[in-house]
């Protein structure tokens, strides 16, 4: 039987993309089925509207639990697989879409000892992220619109390794030194126990939430909105699990998944307001927020706040040169910016 690594001190390069962590969280979630027998989960935030597609589901019910295939869903390690490319490409500079990842070395990020159950899962994964196509359609003109298939990959583990190449479209996008940066993943979310169901999407959010405000007053601060909506392992609200109405339903269904799964992490604690969390209906509940303390900051942390503080002074140094301009250019207008000369008598 597999167990799992305790040994949370350590962390892992990782690219961190919001198509990437929108890919994880369609993938989980529960799906809804088209005529052609594609399971299809969409996602929506204030930058992206995100569309998953597992294209021939129906063929997939052999390598997925009975519990699972009903409603569309996969195991985590699925997520966690995807996640383990991620960290071996990388590692290798991310400047080739494809890269060989060991069963040893996957067994090693995910903290695993039996190898054999871990292969047997791991090639119904491989089954699955060959079938995934997403839709990524921004809401801003700077974001990117995409429509492919995630990727190729082995079929099944060879000779103990197996291959990973992403689609030639995303990964330009992926790979763009622009816009790309290079962080670290903490293992813990990688070993997370697969009974903890939600912890490994929650720590994955605020992680991202934790980097995309970093050196702002929102770093260690995130709504149970932001986790939920991102969190698509907890039941929907009147959605395809179902939950009761009434403050019984809400707590037993989700309050308390959340905070019991929120607990299994190690590597932070969190406060909240203990009054306003028991006395919540559920769109009250949505508008709290979490404050996250972490036991030791997050590598690379501080980087990120530096590169936000010089792009700060940067855009408001072009504000000041276009102010300038502008008064500039007020005044000559009203005679007052002359440089004509007049010759005395």
């Amino acid at each position: 039987m597999d167990t799992d690594n305790n040994n949370f001190e350590s962390y892992m390069k990782y690219h961190q993309s919001q198509i990437i962590d929108n890919t994880i969280s369609c993938l989980l979630s529960p799906k809804s089925f088209d005529e052609l027998g594609n399971a299809v989960a969409t996602l929506s935030n204030s930058s992206t509207n995100f569309l998953l597609k597992i294209k021939d589901y129906k063929l997939l019910e052999p390598y997925i639990s009975r519990d699972l295939y009903k409603y569309g869903k996969v195991k985590q390690t699925a997520g966690k697989l995807l996640d383990c490319f991620i960290v071996k490409m990388t590692e290798e500079g991310f400047d080739n879409h494809t890269v060989t990842l060991s069963l040893r070395e996957y067994a090693e990020m995910t903290g695993k000892k039996s190898l054999g159950s871990l292969r047997n899962q791991t090639n119904n994964d491989l089954k699955l992220l060959n079938s995934v196509y997403i839709k990524n359609e921004p809401k801003y003109k700077k974001g990117f619109y995409l429509e492919t298939k995630l990727c190729k990959c082995t079929e099944k583990i060879e000779n103990g390794k197996m291959k990973f190449k992403f689609n030639d479209d995303l990964f330009k996008i992926l790979s763009r030194k622009d816009v790309s940066f290079f962080q670290y993943i903490p293992s813990e979310v990688l070993q997370m126990s697969d009974k903890a169901t939600n912890s490994y999407l929650l720590y994955k959010r605020i992680l991202s939430n934790c980097r995309s405000n970093a050196g702002t007053v929102r770093e260690n601060i995130i709504s149970i909105s932001t986790l939920y909506n991102y969190c698509t392992t907890l039941p929907r609200y009147n959605g395809i699990d179902g939950i009761a109405k009434g403050v019984e339903g809400i707590t037993q269904r989700l309050k308390l998944p959340l905070m019991r799964d929120l607990k299994q992490i190690k590597s932070f604690t969190f406060d909240y307001s203990i009054e306003d969390y028991n006395n919540a209906n559920f769109e009250n509940w949505l508008k709290q927020e979490l404050q996250i303390i972490w036991k030791e900051e997050l590598p690379g942390l501080q980087e990120q706040r530096d590169g936000r503080e010089k792009h700060k002074k940067r855009q408001d140094a072009a504000v000041d040169k276009a102010l300038v301009k502008y008064e500039y250019s007020k005044l000559k207008k009203a005679g007052g910016g002359s440089t004509s000369k007049h010759k005395g008598n």
